[in-house]
């Protein structure tokens, strides 16, 4: 998805500076923080536009909003008919009268987004990218173009905004829409109409489309100078340019049965990568986090990032109010039912604990503990909790608190592709049947991955986008009833691998005296007079395009090998940091975007790698070349995930063999070893979960893409 112009010419000009960290927000003398939340999902059939579930992803992004201070006379909300075109202009000029100096703003929407012809000369491709309010039509061409909500009449409402709180506020929008969608191949619905309405604009009528440089266009503002007054924003979207933004499948069970809920892959994201945000993240650390779950949630689509994202979130503002939950029900004197569930991170055995209302956190001075529990099963938005013994209070106005992450079981819906012939299905149910990490799906909600057999291969497919996973699986026999049983196991591996990859993805720990860095240091790689490889990080081999640092893929030989050019190969290596006090292991896992999963360090010969408090690392070419990165394809987001532990992890189990790839670690017999080792064999019930004060992650996203 592209962002919208007018946003971008608003970061043209935006001050360097991050904004100046404001007071805490629920405190008397702190900021406001305001929030207007958009979403039309059921759309008239006369407009032209196809429904969604948009109005799923408000309980996502309000209850998010609220456990950061936002409250709820502070955001206001605009659903279906109320998201008029003149409704949402409406609550924006609402939304800067009330805004005062210094206040936290975030704009959402979700909802369609079209191109449409430009109307002032100001776009690259003759085109507007725009918003589709709930009464946009898509004909007669006249009707659309004054229908809907184009990028300028955004842009002008946000310099408004961005005005009025001036630069100690700060202004963040999130757009859960595409503008410039392909065709689809998956199953998922499309936030965004792929043909534009109407022709690209031709002013001159000379045949050619009116180009005119995006940094010459015409602005909004009043003067130079007028930056100084203007807050810092930060524009979150869905997807990049060309990629369509489909809404995701969330899977849970119900009274004994499976179900599935549709929401904005990004959305949905925010809302988890919300649920635990560090003291001091800033956006660049905070989009990472989302970049990550979108490589899962949303294979084929990238995640964008433009504005001040070394600001710190929410304007510096992390509550220091610990993150809690409410009670819903009480059932009896062993089990209570919280008012968050899947889509808040409360898994299964979760570990909670409940303390008076008003309790800051749970290690607060004098914090009264009423009792303890964890979590048995949840939907996405309620929490069954058994209790460990009988509560010390009542419950009833209790807060509670996560004080271990419950990691939720490894599961992966496999549904079989209706072509495959009787004894072929019936052998492939078998295999999922009797795998602890897969699950056949039902017709009814379909599954995450298709397994289907062309010719003499079996082909994985998510169902989301229509990707292929990885390379054909020969069936080993003539093609036709019956397969080999090493065919078999092969599609158990392959699903096995994609289904750990994803869960890696989510997981995240934090801990008291590690605090881990990983930053991604790009260069040239080359062959000094002695053959020795050495790295030039001043040569330019990579963009950071839209927040994450996007390479082109390196030459495969024949045999799958990269071909290295001693002349010059761009990659690149990692610098580690632990802020923390605390010494800690660490390994480095590169998680591929076709499920396959890598270690980076320590490598097999590198032995273990511990990174001591206070040290700063740079895993350099002299200490391994199988430090270095070398992009290669397949094409996508890689995510590479830094676990940094009090005890070595053994990852052995679930490393993929990849060529040209050597991975190891030293075993160990540290708290999180159970965790990997449930990875590895996969669990049907309860889930997965350290004892907490384990370890630390950090998360890294970058893209490799088609060479420009």
């Amino acid at each position: 998805m592209r962002l919208l112009l007018a946003v971008l010419l608003l970061l043209v000009s935006v001050s360097a500076h991050a904004a100046a960290p404001a007071e805490q927000a629920s405190g008397p003398d702190g900021p406001t923080k305001r929030a207007l939340v958009i979403a039309v999902a059921d759309y008239p059939d006369a407009g032209g536009y196809p429904d969604l579930n948009a109005d799923n992803d408000v309980p996502l992004i309000v209850e998010a909003l609220a456990r950061h201070g936002f409250a709820d006379d502070a955001t206001t909300v605009l659903l279906d008919a109320d998201a008029t075109r003149a409704g949402i202009l409406g609550a924006l000029d609402a939304l800067v009268e009330a805004s005062q100096s210094g206040d936290v703003i975030v704009l959402h929407y979700s909802g369609h987004g079209v191109r449409l012809t430009d109307d002032d000369g100001d776009e690259l491709d003759g085109y507007d990218e725009a918003l589709a309010p709930y009464d946009a039509v898509t004909a007669p061409l006249d009707a659309a173009i004054t229908s809907h909500l184009r990028d300028d009449d955004l842009g002008v409402a946000l310099d408004r905004l961005r005005r009025a709180v001036g630069p100690t506020g700060s202004v963040a929008v999130w757009i859960d829409a595409c503008y410039s969608g392909t065709a689809t191949r998956g199953t998922a619905p499309l936030r965004g109409r792929s043909e534009p309405i109407g022709p690209p604009a031709d002013t001159d009528g000379d045949g050619v489309p009116d180009i005119v440089g995006v940094f010459e266009a015409p602005s909004t503002r009043s003067g130079p100078g007028e930056d100084d007054a203007l807050a810092p924003i930060v524009v979150l979207s869905a997807s990049g340019p060309n990629e369509p933004n489909r809404e995701y499948k969330h899977f849970y069970t119900e009274d004994g049965r499976r179900r599935a809920k549709l929401y904005g892959s990004l959305s949905y994201a925010l809302n988890q990568a919300l649920q635990d945000v560090a003291p001091g993240e800033t956006y660049r650390a905070f989009f990472d986090r989302i970049a990550a779950r979108m490589g899962t949630l949303a294979g084929d689509q990238t995640p964008q990032a433009e504005g001040t994202l070394d600001a710190l979130l929410f304007s510096g503002e992390t509550v220091t109010q610990a993150p809690f939950y409410r009670v819903a029900e009480i059932a009896d004197t062993a089990e209570v039912t919280l008012d968050g569930g899947t889509l808040n991170g409360l898994l299964a055995d979760a570990r909670v604990a409940f303390f008076p209302r008003g309790t800051t956190a749970p290690d607060a001075p004098g914090a009264t503990l009423l009792a303890t529990g964890s979590v048995a099963t949840s939907t996405p938005t309620t929490a069954a909790v058994t209790l460990d013994s009988t509560a010390t209070g009542d419950l009833t106005d209790a807060w509670v608190f996560v004080t271990a992450p419950g990691f939720g079981p490894m599961r992966l819906y496999v549904e079989l592709d209706p072509s495959l012939d009787a004894t072929t299905r019936e052998d492939l149910a078998l295999v999922v049947g009797d795998t602890p990490a897969l699950e056949l799906a039902a017709d009814e909600t379909g599954g995450e991955v298709r397994l289907a057999r062309d010719g003499n291969d079996f082909v994985l497919t998510a169902t989301r986008d229509g990707s292929v996973l990885g390379d054909p699986i020969p069936a080993t026999g003539a093609a036709g009833p019956g397969t080999s049983a090493a065919a078999l196991s092969a599609v158990r591996q392959r699903l096995v691998e994609f289904a750990r990859n994803a869960y890696l993805k989510q997981v995240e720990l934090s801990h008291d005296g590690i605090d881990v860095t990983l930053e991604l240091v790009p260069g040239r790689f080359y062959q000094d007079s002695q053959g020795t490889w050495r790295m030039d990080t001043t040569a330019v081999v990579a963009k950071q395009g839209s927040g994450l640092w996007q390479f082109a893929p390196n030459p495969l030989g024949d045999d799958g090998e990269l071909i290295l050019d001693p002349d010059g190969t761009s990659g690149f290596v990692f610098r580690l940091r632990n802020r923390g006090a605390v010494d800690a292991h660490v390994a480095l896992l590169e998680l591929y975007p076709d499920g396959t999963i890598a270690q980076i360090a320590p490598t097999r010969d590198g032995g273990e790698y511990l990174l001591a408090a206070g040290q700063s690392k740079l895993l350099s070419l002299e200490e391994s070349i199988r430090h270095a990165r070398i992009p290669r394809t397949p094409l996508g987001a890689y995510v590479f995930k830094l676990f940094a532990t009090e005890a070595p992890i053994d990852f052995a189990p679930i490393l993929s063999s990849r060529p040209g790839e050597r991975s190891g670690s030293t075993r160990g017999d540290g708290p999180l070893d159970a965790l990997m080792e449930g990875v590895h064999s996969g669990t049907r019930s309860g889930g997965l979960a350290p004892p907490p004060q384990t370890g630390a992650t950090a998360t890294l996203v970058m893209e490799v893409v088609e060479a420009q």
